[in-house]
């Protein structure tokens, strides 16, 4: 088996990195978010993760110092690694499943690690606790659509291996959801009303898993309704 040289954090989450670096003494790659004196320290990727605080000028580490990314790059750019040959591209995503979600381009390779923005197993999930967003789902979409070509492969984080061809439906669902839900949020249904109303009933016997339970109770709909309802009722 050939040995890791590098690890590309491509979400701000836990999972996506953990204990995974504990095993792995190559190069760690991570996003950072630049947060000002206003914005609460929550916002930066916690669970050991790393933020950049501007006026400090310093990577602050919550909890383990063996989490502690070796780079990182900021959202109004991308970061160019060459590895064997092979230019690799991380482009910052907007923040969609956390707002810290990293799209990975294999120029040459023709093929891009698209992560959690896009699932073909199960419903989207926004992640609002690390910054996530329906709205930054769909902004995402449209950018990795405009960077893929024809024949380019999209490598998700749940599911098999798609094309461009395959985002414009998800993305259709998801516009479809949302309004939905939106029209119940306006006539004043409560979160259960709008559970009950059932919002992806027409989509639910074509998403794989889409109506499997998940931890915490639930299924994958659910908890994609809820998340759209919550936003709503934000504003």
């Amino acid at each position: 088996m050939s040995r890791l040289g590098h690890l590309i954090a491509a979400a701000c989450e836990v999972t996506g990195l953990g204990g995974v670096a504990r095993q792995f003494d190559g190069l760690v790659v991570r996003r950072a978010r630049l947060l000002t004196a206003s914005q609460p320290t929550q916002q930066v990727c916690t669970g050991g993760m790393v933020g950049v605080i501007v006026g400090q000028a310093v990577l602050e580490t919550v909890d383990d110092p063996l989490r502690l990314p070796a780079a990182t790059f900021g959202a109004d750019g991308h970061l160019t690694l060459y590895l064997s040959g092979e230019a690799v591209e991380l482009i910052p995503l907007p923040s969609s499943h956390t707002h810290g979600d990293t799209l990975v381009r294999y120029a040459t390779a023709d093929v891009m690690m698209i992560g959690d923005v896009f699932r073909n197993y199960g419903y989207p999930f926004v992640d609002p606790v690390h910054g996530g967003s329906t709205s930054g789902i769909l902004k995402a979409l449209d950018l990795i659509t405009s960077l893929a070509g024809p024949n380019t492969q999209l490598v998700p984080g749940h599911g098999g291996i798609i094309t461009k061809a395959d985002i414009p439906r998800h993305r259709e669902m998801i516009v479809a959801v949302q309004a939905r839900v939106k029209q119940l949020v306006d006539q004043g249904k409560t979160l259960q009303d709008v559970l009950a109303a059932k919002p992806t009933a027409d989509y639910d016997a074509s998403i794989p898993g889409g109506t499997t339970p998940i931890p915490g109770g639930g299924t994958a709909a659910d908890r994609f309704v809820s998340t759209n309802y919550n936003e709503l009722r934000a504003g």
